[in-house]
């Protein structure tokens, strides 16, 4: 198995107990009320806090939505600082970290649409590769009990950090650098425009379908094309989707051009 092959399939069918979290820090991009809080220090990594980090990692190199991605290196400046940084030392991860902040933090503020959040710089290891996630922890309003200084309790409103599945997340391979994992939304910039900010003005890269969509969308062709054919429906379809997923499961991907071999050999439908 070659080495791409091989990062790919740890990606894809790890287990969370693989993840070694090496790193961490956090930043506070609260683009509503303009205030940018870059830290200076790294986080005390307690083992509940690494487990949080942990889970919230493995969620995403897990799901369904995540996307892989690859940098334009010749416009990239968020590769050019990843290759200019020593993830070993904390001075250099430090400086990077609060750079890509606050590159990230201008970006938010071209729009009143994405939400403000707290930016959780891991760096964490998998099979002896490094990789650094940008976990986007987004703000939602709750509501908390506060008491003053003269045992006056109250009920206010407060902004708290995102706790279940992310939804704007960034993963980096630091052993190849090219190879980029993100989760992201599409919001509307202040010129009208809609896009995925993630990819296409803070990273800078060109990103591919996730897996759930590319099955969504092979799957709806094969339908019409069996439909075209006059197999018989219900079981033409059984079939279909059982040779899709053996696919997947001999490859680790879908590879279009067997799935087109088995199709026109008639295998898809046996």
């Amino acid at each position: 198995m070659d080495k791409t092959k091989r990062r790919q399939s740890i990606m894809e069918h790890i287990q969370k107990d693989d993840i070694i979290i090496r790193k961490g820090i956090l930043h506070i991009l609260d683009s509503h009320t303009g205030y940018l809080g870059l830290s200076s220090q790294l986080l005390e990594m307690g083992p509940d806090l690494m487990e949080f980090v942990r889970g919230h990692i493995f969620k995403i190199m897990e799901s369904d939505d995540a996307k892989r991605c690859q940098f334009n290196g010749s416009v990239s400046p968020v590769l050019s600082l990843l290759e200019s940084m020593e993830e070993s030392d904390d001075e250099s991860f430090i400086e990077a970290t609060r750079v890509l902040g606050e590159n990230l933090f201008d970006i938010m503020c071209d729009s009143v649409q994405i939400p403000s959040a707290d930016l959780l710089c891991a760096s964490f290891q998998v099979d002896g590769n490094i990789y650094l996630a940008l976990l986007k922890m987004n703000y939602h309003s709750t509501f908390v009990h506060y008491q003053n200084k003269d045992d006056v309790t109250d009920i206010v409103k407060q902004n708290v950090i995102q706790s279940g599945k992310l939804t704007e997340a960034v993963i980096f391979d630091l052993s190849g650098k090219k190879d980029v994992y993100l989760v992201q939304k599409k919001y509307e910039m202040l010129n009208g425009e809609k896009c995925n900010y993630l990819s296409e003005r803070f990273l800078i890269c060109m990103a591919g379908l996730p897996p759930k969509k590319k099955f969504q969308i092979l799957n709806r062709t094969i339908m019409d094309l069996i439909n075209q054919s006059r197999q018989d429906g219900l079981k033409a379809q059984f079939h279909t989707k059982k040779a899709l997923y053996d696919c997947f499961v001999e490859d680790g991907m879908f590879d279009i051009n067997k799935i087109g071999d088995r199709f026109e050999a008639g295998k898809l439908f046996k």
